[in-house]
């Protein structure tokens, strides 16, 4: 699920959702499995 999708989902703001999902990241707690163009911005899963 992207962060886009998390944020819908859970009603939460945009920023927060993907400032938290950066640090899970980089934790090692998540991981990267892809990623899409979406109108000229790269959404990552």
């Amino acid at each position: 699920m992207s962060p886009s999708e998390l944020c819908q989902e859970l009603q939460l703001y945009l920023s927060k959702v993907d400032y938290h999902v950066d640090r899970l990241h980089e934790a090692g707690l998540i991981e990267l499995v892809g990623r899409r163009q979406v109108r000229g911005a790269t959404e990552h899963f």
